[in-house]
């Protein structure tokens, strides 16, 4: 058996942002919706912002199973604080994934005058501890993105400036290799699929997606690959080699490709 303390977030406060005064729990289990949507044995690296005029907490969760720690994603409350004593409490009204990825953890936010944006760290996924240790690096930080609210639910999308990073536009066929390291893909049709092939084999594939009215984006920077689609977000992680090239399966009229680099 491992013994948990129960889940909670605290608020404290300062005038001179060194000597901090406790103010009590902003955020505990007994919050009815965050005990279902953010289930977890310890929240790590909260995160309290104003979202479109809503309260946003942002938890990564930590559990313990089969006695072995598991991160297991991030999850957003959306609610609203209350005078608690001398501080506040958040009260949650709803709440979701705030990824759907398999390497999303331990975002933080920075409030940009009339936007907030996000950025999330994306561990490695199918590379073994000696091939961590021979590449010398692990872990990449996503490419900045937006948060919105509406109706209760915390939407995503890649920030505006990444758009200056488009230089070539590419016009692949069908099977042939994009040919760039970084590349941004929009897609506006059903069916379309992004794949990594190595000497004939497929080593990665996404399903991308999208229609007319809600298409797709995917971004991909070497071995970091995201998807945005209709304000959620999906963080993976593949890992191109010398030999290896990127394909795209889908309609050429619903694709439109850019390789991304310096602006």
């Amino acid at each position: 058996m491992r013994a948990t303390a129960p889940r909670s977030c605290c608020c404290g406060g300062a005038d001179d942002l060194e000597h901090w005064v406790d103010l009590g729990p902003l955020l505990t289990e007994e919050d009815p919706v965050a005990a279902v949507v953010a289930e977890a044995n310890i929240w790590e690296c909260p995160n309290l912002v104003l979202v479109d005029g809503r309260w946003v907490v942002l938890v990564s969760l930590w559990r313990w199973v089969d006695e072995q720690h598991e991160l297991a994603g991030v999850r957003y409350l959306v609610g609203d604080l209350q005078p608690a004593g001398p501080g506040l409490r958040f009260v949650a009204s709803s709440g979701g994934v705030l990824d759907e990825g398999a390497t999303f953890y331990a975002p933080q936010v920075l409030v940009d005058d009339d936007r907030v944006l996000l950025w999330g760290w994306a561990w490695e996924a199918g590379r073994s501890e000696n091939q961590v240790r021979d590449a010398g690096w692990a872990g990449v930080l996503t490419f900045p993105r937006e948060l919105s609210v509406a109706d209760g639910v915390l939407g995503s999308r890649p920030a505006r400036e990444l758009e200056r990073l488009r230089t070539t536009r590419l016009e692949p066929g069908p099977g042939e290799a994009l040919g760039v390291p970084a590349f941004e893909l929009r897609s506006t049709a059903g069916g379309a699929r992004l794949r990594l092939l190595d000497r004939g084999s497929e080593v990665f594939s996404l399903d991308v997606g999208g229609s007319g009215a809600v298409a797709t984006t995917v971004l991909v920077d070497g071995s970091l690959v995201e998807l945005f689609r209709g304000g959620t977000s999906r963080t993976e992680r593949a890992y191109p080699t010398p030999t290896s090239r990127w394909v795209v399966d889908a309609d050429p009229g619903t694709l439109e490709v850019w390789a991304l680099g310096r602006p």
